[in-house]
This record gives structure tokens, C-alpha cells and sequence, in this order.
């Protein structure tokens, strides 16, 4: 094989190693939290979160069991307020998944709750959150990622608490 032929071999095989490294993964924060209710019941707070709080959460529209909710994010670091406006699907009874489609300052945000009914009548939730705050600082993605991990927390508590 003459060293043209080695070379383009050599570049094909380095090219197909690339998008392991090129493609941009989520990073999503995930947490769970196990709350002394019956799915049915714990499902119903998790709907129930769009209309609850009208002072950041409105739903502008509903169709069957996807609903376009519009929240307003407080005490952005660096951002500020944020409005971000996302469809919501509804999923089998235990799953709400949930993705931007437009935001006056995020470039993503999307996720899923997920509801597991567990053996002793407990329901296991777990809500899994990707926020891009489009910030090209020094360690813009550390701060989201951290923001993002306290608003998880907390609609997971606000969930047990309305339970």
C-alpha cells in the first residue's frame, strides 16, 4: 500500500473515533426521592405543579395531554429572570417529559419526572433536568449545573410537601 492509500486509511480511522469526543452530551441533573403516597396520588402533584404557583407558571395552552406552560425562573445567576416557554407530555401515567421551545435567555432546557409505584405502597419520583444557560464564562456550566441541581431539589420537596 503506497503511503497516500496509509494516509487516508489513517484519516478515516481517526474521523470515526471523532464524534465520541465532538458530540456534546446533556448533562442532566438526575435525583430521586421515595414519598409515603400512591402513584396516583404523587402523579396528580406532579401535574398539578403548571397551575400552581400563577406568579411564575402559567399554562398557555392544552391539547389532550400536552400542555405549553410558560415559567418565569428568578434569581438566575448572572441571567437574572429568565421566561422560558416548553411543551409538557403527559406519559402513561407515570411520566411527564418536558422541552423548551423558546426562552428569552436559555438555549435548553428540557427533562422528565418519572414515577415508579414501589412494593410497599411508596412511590419512588425522579426528576431528571438539562439546563444550557448559553454563558460562555470560566465555569459558566459548573454554576448552571449547580442552580439547576437546588431547583431539582426543591420541586422534588415542594412535591412530598403538597403529597
Amino acid at each position: 500500500m503506497n503511503n497516500t492509500g496509509k494516509l487516508l486509511i489513517s484519516g478515516f480511522a481517526c474521523l470515526s473515533t471523532l464524534p465520541a469526543f465532538a458530540i456534546d452530551h446533556h448533562k442532566y441533573v438526575q435525583e430521586s426521592k421515595v414519598i409515603s403516597a400512591p402513584l396516583k396520588t404523587v402523579w396528580q402533584a406532579v401535574k398539578a405543579q403548571k397551575t400552581n404557583d400563577p406568579e411564575h407558571r402559567r399554562v398557555i395552552s392544552t391539547n389532550g395531554t400536552v400542555s405549553v406552560v410558560e415559567e418565569k425562573f428568578s434569581h438566575i445567576p448572572v441571567l437574572g429572570t429568565v421566561t422560558c416557554q416548553y411543551s409538557q407530555a403527559e406519559i402513561a401515567g407515570n411520566k411527564l417529559e418536558y422541552k423548551m421551545i423558546s426562552s428569552d435567555k436559555f438555549v435548553a432546557f428540557e427533562g422528565e419526572w418519572e414515577l415508579k409505584q414501589l412494593a410497599d405502597g411508596q412511590t419512588s419520583v425522579t426528576l431528571s433536568s438539562f439546563v444550557d444557560s448559553g454563558l460562555k464564562l470560566p465555569f459558566a456550566d459548573k454554576i448552571t449545573q449547580s442552580n439547576t441541581k437546588r431547583s431539582v431539589t426543591a420541586r422534588l420537596s415542594e412535591i412530598e410537601q403538597w403529597v
